[in-house]
Order: structure tokens, then sequence, then C-alpha cells
């Protein structure tokens, strides 16, 4: 791609002709994203930082996944049990970074799903995000070996948030989420996810440089370093009623004088009614990872291939130790 080409990418038809087709499957999502001058700056950095052409820029970003150990998969433990799963499946983490979720950030990430979020489920994740930092990964998949994106069987492989649209060898069920709360990772969906969720959590030059490194070896000690450190420096500690947003104080379970622990209460709010409003009129509902199975002929075939390669061990119990 010359440079001419690539500055182009910093317009937002080009970016939607770029994205659609290229990078996502859904010209709803092309579209959005492309109105955001963030996402467009991020398309460019990468595409000049890898000095890469249009196809083969959206044939490396299809080798890149993104992955966030968040705050409660940190405290559980559960980093990694999700090393592994990701390994069953011909990935490897290449970069990692602690990450801070701010309520802007969290926003920012969600912006297509939250705005019909009730105002108790963005309670919850700031009572999530808060407890402490996140861990970035970016991953990496052979081309040779995988018939889809790298985010795509990442975000398949991950399972619903919602356990009862789940069958059991997701890794969501695998790390004992038991509702759309306290599923313990986040993953970007396709190629244009890997680009807008890179791009507001680490910057888009931030992003483009990472993706100049992703030849280089597993990062998967490093990911275990920072996930103890994060855990060590923010210990778990009671919560009290009065802490909490009227939203979710009126919820209390038990006494109301007594406090109790975050993730206790993370896991009685994430069984309201109101963790669950609105998750069909979401602005980009879709995810977008059919079409790309469909693609590589394994639409039908997709549940057989990914349980036959995640195969491991049953799912955890959901009590892990936190503390």
């Amino acid at each position: 791609m010359t440079r001419t080409d690539a500055e182009r990418l910093l317009e937002r038809d080009p970016g939607i002709h770029f994205s659609w087709g290229n990078l996502t499957s859904r010209l709803d999502k092309a579209q959005f994203y492309a109105w955001e001058p963030q996402y467009r700056e991020t398309l460019y950095e990468s595409a000049t930082g890898l000095g890469l052409d249009g196809e083969k820029l959206a044939a490396a970003l299809h080798t890149v996944g993104l992955g966030i150990f968040r705050p409660d998969a940190i405290a559980a433990g559960k980093v990694d049990t999700i090393l592994d799963y990701y390994a069953r499946l011909g990935m490897e983490p290449f970069f990692a970074a602690p990450l801070t979720m701010t309520r802007t950030v969290v926003r920012e990430i969600w912006r297509y799903q939250l705005n019909a979020a009730t105002g108790e489920l963005l309670k919850m994740f700031d009572l999530l995000y808060e407890a402490s930092p996140a861990v970035l990964a970016l991953f990496r998949t052979d081309p040779a070996e995988t018939p889809v994106p790298c985010s795509v069987l990442m975000a398949d492989a991950k399972g619903e948030a919602d356990p009862r649209d789940r069958q059991g060898w997701e890794l969501r069920s695998h790390l004992g989420s038991v509702n759309r709360i306290e599923v313990f990772f986040h993953t970007a969906d396709e190629p244009a996810d890997v680009l807008r969720d890179g791009g507001i959590c680490l910057g888009p030059q931030g992003l483009a440089a990472a993706l100049r490194d992703r030849t280089g070896p597993s990062t998967r000690t490093r990911i275990r370093e920072l996930a103890a450190e994060i855990k060590s420096g923010h210990p778990g500690r009671a919560i009290r009623r009065e802490e909490l947003s009227p939203l979710l104080a009126r919820e209390w379970p038990g006494d109301e004088n007594t406090p109790l622990d975050r993730w206790t209460l993370l896991r009685h709010f994430g069984s309201l009614p109101a963790a669950y409003a609105g998750r069909d009129e979401n602005l980009v509902g879709d995810s977008g990872t059919d079409a790309w199975w469909r693609n590589a002929g394994l639409l039908e075939g997709r549940t057989q291939y990914l349980e036959s390669r995640a195969g491991g061990a049953g799912p955890e119990r959901h009590d892990g130790d936190r503390s």
C-alpha cells in the first residue's frame, strides 16, 4: 500500500470500503467504526507501520486477536486456564500490557452494546473494573492452520455471555462463568474490532507498534507475571452498602450493615433482570462471525470444529479463590 493509499484510510468512505469485507462482515459495523476518527487513525497507523498494501494488510490483521484478562479473571486465578484453552486452538500471545479500564474506556469499547444497557448494568461494570487493572494481550495464529481470522476463532470459542446460550465446551463454561457479568475474558470479535479495541486501549500508534512485533517470542510468562503483580497489589476488600450507587444499593443482599465481598456482590447483581435488559437492542448486536465460517465452508460444522480442538478438562467450579 503506497503512502497515498494509506492516507486515504483517514477518510470515512475509504475506511468503510476497506473495512467491509476485509475486516468485518457487517456493513453497519464498518460504517459505525469509520465514523470514529480514532478508528481511522488506527487503520492508517497500522497500514503505515506495517508497510503493507490493502490485501496484505488485511491478511496480516486476520492473524491477530485481542483479549483482555479482566479483574475478575485475575482475582480468581483464571489466567492460566485462559492461556491453555487458546493454546489448544493454536493461539499464542505475543504482546501484553497492563490496562486501567476507566469508565471512559469501558463505555467506549462497548459503545455499540451499552447503548441499550440499564443504569444498573453500567454500575455493575463500574464495580467490576474498579477492582484492579486488567491485562491486554494480542494473540497470533498460523493462517495455514486456521480457517477463519484469529479474532473470529477467539470470539466464538469464548462462548456467549449468557450461560443459557452456552453448550459447556466454551471457554467461559470452562472458567465457571455463571452470569453475563462474571465472564472473565473479553475478546475482539473480528479484525475490525482488534483495530478499534486496540486503538482505544493502546492508542493508534501504540497498537501499530505492538503489531510490528507480532513475530516475537510468546509472552505467556509476561502475562502471568502481570496478573500476579496486579493481584498482589489489589487485595480484595469488603464493600459497604453506602459505597454503591443507589441503583445497586437497593438490591443489596443480606444485612444492610454488613460489608460484602465485591465478587459476591457482582455474582448477586449479575443474576438480576437488569443485567440482561436490552441485550437484543444493541446498535451492533451481531458479532459478524458467522459469515467468516460460512465463507470457509464450516458454518454448519463450527461447533464440532471448536469443541474438538478446544478439548481439555471440563468446566471449573465458579468458587475460585479471590483472596
